[in-house]
């Protein structure tokens, strides 16, 4: 509204100041800038929601259901761990847990998939089991002689709540990575945690995924295009709004080079 850029900002002065045409368009920038950070965002929870599920339960922007796309992951690509052989149980021993990783590797990515890891992501309490237990002195090897190196365990913090961690040089050198944000639902307004905290996902390298947009309903607009901005101005110029649409759409045809499990 005109109304909010009628003053001056805090350090200007009569003689050196942003004017007020000036500061609506930095507002507009300000703003589209906010809406493009949201989008990212939805893409980065659908992508999310894809590996840990292998499936996508889209909505259009008034929160209506569209069908659940299935992407077709196996049973034996989302193993859940009981008992004794959770990473929270007090009795795992401390390698089984890179044991459980190379298994899962060997086994269901690169027996079904013909590729080894690349990435793994763990939720919040995952990398708190991996931390507590990680080891790499002696556990298998029993001799005190011989120095086993297992990986490195080097935090760095990330963007968006994301934590690097490391690698694990037991399977081919996988970059480990944990997710601990949260995300804001733009249509139901719902905070949730944008990754499981007792999840660990395991992926390929070089898996074919694509990240295609649909139509934009807008009559100007009338294709698919990854951000459409547009400005709606009253016409007795009272206020004005601003509008980003996309319709955005993650695609993960090599399914079979995800691996999701259920680990504490």
């Amino acid at each position: 509204k005109p109304i909010d850029f009628d003053f001056r900002r805090i350090g200007e002065n009569a003689y050196d100041y942003t004017s007020p045409a000036q500061q609506l368009v930095n507002a507009m920038n300000e703003d589209l800038r906010e809406l493009d950070t949201r989008l990212n965002r939805l893409e980065e929870a659908q992508a999310i929601e894809i590996v840990t599920t292998g499936k996508l339960a889209p909505k259009d922007k008034a929160g209506n259901a569209f069908p659940v796309i299935d992407f077709g992951m196996q049973t034996s690509h989302k193993p859940v761990l009981t008992g004794a052989a959770l990473w929270s149980d007090t009795t795992k021993k401390k390698n089984a847990i890179i044991e459980d990783l190379d298994g899962w590797n060997t086994d269901l990515l690169v027996g079904d998939c013909q590729k080894n890891v690349r990435i793994v992501i763990l939720g919040r309490e995952a990398k708190k089991q991996l931390i507590r237990r990680f080891d790499p002195d002696n556990e298998t090897s029993g001799l005190n002689s011989i120095r086993v190196q297992r990986g490195e365990i080097r935090p760095e913090l990330l963007p968006n709540g994301v934590t690097y961690l490391g690698q694990l040089d037991d399977i081919g050198g996988a970059q480990i990575y944990c997710y601990s944000g949260k995300f804001k639902n733009p249509v139901s307004g719902d905070v949730t945690e944008i990754f499981p905290d007792n999840m660990v996902v395991m992926i390929a390298a070089n898996i074919r995924a694509e990240r295609v947009y649909g139509k934009i309903q807008n009559n100007r607009a009338l294709r698919g295009l990854p951000r459409y901005p547009w400005i709606f101005q009253d016409p007795k110029g009272k206020a004005d709004e601003i509008h980003l649409e996309s319709a955005p759409l993650l695609i993960l045809p090599e399914i079979d080079g995800v691996v999701a499990a259920t680990v504490c």
